[in-house]
């Protein structure tokens, strides 16, 4: 918003940064918030939207008022933990304060049995800065490693993308489910690690 006071009302955001939507075209956002002078991060949240935009209100409010609502989201994916069954499906957020990957309902109600699987994902040393899941398995950027990890829908770990260079700040599948990688400065790079465009995807 142009007037960051206004963040903290409902609907409003203080720095997006990733958004989901399943597959009832439900939008998610995962807003982190404001990073203070002390490294800590205040005002996170994420939030759902209808279709056509308006704010679910419900939704966050049954988000926040959990033990495990996230402090400061910086990813959100849903993620077929079932092929086939709608009700399997989970939004998974990554929370980077403190560094975990969260998993809920579509209805905002927290899947303490699917959280504890994947509790391996990030670590304690680290700093996730984005999410992605596609066709079982789930990727997770760290910028403390520079490394994108690889675990399957069971929270196992599979291996590190390669050809990220040391250097990652935002992850994104295209439309071929290929994965691309933004190293935070200058072009989008495949995982082979070349520079590249996107065909497609968002």
């Amino acid at each position: 918003p142009a007037d960051p006071s206004l963040a903290s009302l409902p609907g409003h955001f203080a720095q997006p940064w990733d958004l989901a939507a399943d597959r009832h075209n439900m939008v998610y956002v995962a807003d982190p918030g404001a990073i203070g002078a002390d490294g800590r991060w205040s005002g996170g949240r994420g939030q759902r939207f209808t279709p056509d935009g308006a704010l679910d209100i419900a939704f966050t409010t049954r988000l926040l008022a959990q033990h495990t609502a996230p402090a400061a989201p910086a990813g959100v994916v849903i993620a077929s933990l079932s092929a086939g069954d709608p009700q399997a499906d989970r939004l998974l957020i990554l929370d980077r304060q403190p560094p975990r990957l969260l998993a809920y309902t579509l209805d905002g109600d927290c899947d303490a049995e699917a959280t504890a699987r994947w509790s391996q994902v990030v670590g304690d040393e680290g700093a996730p800065t984005g999410i992605a899941h596609a066709n079982g398995v789930l990727y997770v950027a760290d910028a403390a490693t520079g490394r994108v990890a690889l675990f399957d829908d069971l929270g196992n770990f599979l291996g590190f993308a390669t050809g990220t260079d040391g250097s990652v700040a935002g992850i994104a599948l295209d439309c071929r489910g290929r994965l691309t990688v933004h190293p935070g400065a200058g072009s989008v790079r495949r995982s082979l690690g070349l520079p590249t465009f996107a065909e497609c995807g968002a």
